[in-house]
């Protein structure tokens, strides 16, 4: 196929190239090695046969950082975001480069560089709530990556945020809608990296309910309700669930994923080991 993309006119390219965006994404849970190999030659395809500053080709670059970050390739997250922020027009794309730009300062927040990654998403998030309101969905998205960040330090602001982000899209989509249920697993863990352990096993408990969720969310819930039982006491059931997350990222992205770093120092901290 890709051969042939240059007998199309360019709005049917870029119809084509958007359509294996959305089917790598649907490979992602399966295969995520592979989608990521296959969104490196999207980004290159676009960029061929659409332009660099084409919204096709930064909705592609947007979703390879993305998907590096999750892969904790950070470095090489943050070097394609880099490619693609001096493109995005900065009112027509807004949008897209408000959300890259907060992609990339939650990386740095991992990399070490907290201070930087928290200036940096609350001007975004500032932005966002000045041009959109409290209730666009990039604001909401803004907030929630602002609220990862903090809940190293600053549980109770990242409460707030993710409270008030749950709240909104309940309201307006519904406690069953999908992007509900996943900023409910996100306010689970800040509620307990807060100490609310009562209040993230609603919030996991209620993320539970998406059936269609991906190993990631299932990963997350249950290391959440891993930390709740080790919060209450319950020390084997703690370690019996922190050795089935570890087991689940390294099924799933191998021995050195960057993903099973918290929950082996969890399970170290609760055990006393260098587990």
């Amino acid at each position: 196929m890709d051969w042939t993309l240059h007998l199309h006119s360019r709005l049917r390219r870029s119809q084509l190239l958007a359509e294996r965006k959305t089917q790598i994404a649907r490979l992602s849970d399966r295969q995520p090695y592979v989608a990521e190999t296959k969104y490196q030659r999207l980004v290159e395809l676009d960029r061929r046969h659409l332009g660099n500053a084409h919204p096709v080709t930064l909705n592609a670059v947007l979703a390879l950082g993305t998907w590096q970050r999750f892969l904790g390739r950070y470095q090489e997250a943050v070097a394609m975001l880099d490619t693609a922020v001096p493109h995005y027009h900065p009112v027509q794309h807004r949008n897209g480069l408000l959300i890259a730009r907060a992609v990339r300062a939650t990386i740095h927040a991992h990399l070490g560089e907290r201070a930087e990654a928290e200036r940096d998403l609350r001007g975004i998030v500032d932005e966002a709530m000045r041009v959109w309101g409290a209730e666009d969905r990039v604001t909401l998205h803004t907030r929630a990556y602002l609220a990862g960040v903090l809940a190293d330090g600053q549980a109770d602001e990242a409460v707030t945020h993710m409270a008030d982000v749950v709240a909104i899209r309940t309201r307006l989509f519904g406690p069953d809608e999908r992007m509900t249920l996943c900023s409910r697993h996100t306010f689970g863990m800040v509620l307990v990296a807060a100490g609310e352990v009562d209040r993230a096993e609603v919030e996991f408990g209620a993320a539970r309910n998406d059936t269609a969720a991906g190993r990631s969310c299932n990963l997350i819930c249950e290391h959440g309700e891993a930390a709740i039982a080790a919060a209450r006491g319950q020390r084997d059931v703690a370690i019996r669930g922190y050795e089935s997350v570890i087991r689940g990222w390294t099924d799933y992205l191998g021995p050195d994923t960057p993903r099973a770093e918290d929950p082996r120092k969890d399970l170290a901290e609760l055990t006393g080991s260098a587990s």
